[in-house]
């Protein structure tokens, strides 16, 4: 992406021309505090697209052990409903101090995603709930890149770039920030995704009590997608660790979780997939599921919180040489 369209986002914002005292504001700083405000909107948007997104997973995992015929997910499904209304009125309100970041026809495709998964999902057959959802995620995880493109680079580099039209070396575009903001905001909500439909699906087949063929083959297929991201993300995790220390506890928890997930993989191969007669309970598949997503996610939280720690250091940085 160019400067230009890097930047056009964060100089389309009105500039405060003076201080509250009434003495004018240089340009600079008036360029760095609309950057600065715009990039904290982005950061807003980016956590609550987030906890968004595991909630439309939450509920497609619901939603399919209901259509299967388990009553026991109702109080749950109906409170995250409510949960998840509120969020989405709370995103509408965040884009609407920045439209540039979200703009009108992205909060109404938002709305739309939502009632059609939420409505009469009672009528829709198993495979079609799965895919309505499954758009509605994808849809959230490009809206997540869309914005971590808005802040790729570090708020300091960028604010030098906007003021002196410095160009960006090889180096910086290799920097710890950026690869921190690849794995939060694309690599790791990918993998869950696929987690994510894994539980689903599992539920569900646990729920009706037998395999079938085209709920096996999606199985399998998810289950191996997995296996061969495991080993990419994996490398990732072990370098950013490794840079990070100890700014960043949570990422240990995707190597010590490691072992859960095997069980977890395991289980569905040997209990679900290709079985006349299944007995482990669904609740069991969705809770054992849903420990392991849930850790990644907060994984991703602890992420996007060190990037904005690091955006306020930044600010500091820059106003401390003048």
């Amino acid at each position: 992406m160019s400067k230009q369209n890097t930047l056009s986002a964060f100089e389309s914002l009105p500039l405060p021309t003076t201080a509250s005292s009434g003495k004018p504001l240089s340009s600079s700083l008036a360029k760095a505090s609309a950057n600065f405000n715009a990039r904290l909107i982005a950061f807003n948007l980016m956590e609550q697209l987030n906890h968004l997104c595991r909630g439309v997973q939450r509920h497609r995992g619901f939603s399919m052990g209901l259509l299967a015929g388990n009553q026991s997910f109702v109080k749950q499904f109906y409170a995250l409903e409510l949960q998840m209304n509120r969020r989405i009125q709370l995103i509408t309100s965040f884009s609407g101090h920045s439209p540039v970041l979200l703009s009108h026809t992205d909060i109404e495709r938002l709305h739309y995603a939502w009632n059609t998964i939420k409505d009469n999902w009672q009528g829709d057959s198993v495979l079609e709930n799965f895919e309505f959802h499954g758009h509605f995620v994808d849809q959230l995880l490009l809206l997540m890149v869309r914005l971590a493109e808005r802040i790729r680079q570090p708020y300091a580099k960028q604010i030098r770039q906007l003021i002196s039209s410095s160009q960006q070396s090889e180096l910086d575009e290799k920097s710890l920030y950026q690869q921190l903001l690849y794995f939060s905001s694309r690599q790791l909500p990918r993998f869950i995704e696929m987690l994510g439909k894994l539980r689903a699906l599992s539920v569900h087949v646990a729920a009706i009590g037998h395999s079938e063929r085209d709920y096996d083959s999606k199985l399998i297929y998810l289950i191996q997608c997995i296996a061969d991201e495991r080993e990419p993300l994996l490398d990732i995790t072990s370098r950013l660790q490794s840079s990070l220390n100890i700014e960043l506890p949570s990422l240990l928890t995707i190597k010590t979780f490691e072992h859960k997930l095997d069980f977890l993989l395991n289980k569905i191969t040997n209990n679900l997939v290709e079985q006349v007669a299944i007995l482990i309970p669904e609740e069991e598949i969705f809770a054992m599921a849903s420990d392991i997503i849930d850790v990644y996610w907060r994984v991703v939280d602890d992420s996007l919180s060190l990037l904005n720690r690091w955006q306020k250091e930044d600010l500091e940085e820059w106003l401390a040489e003048g």
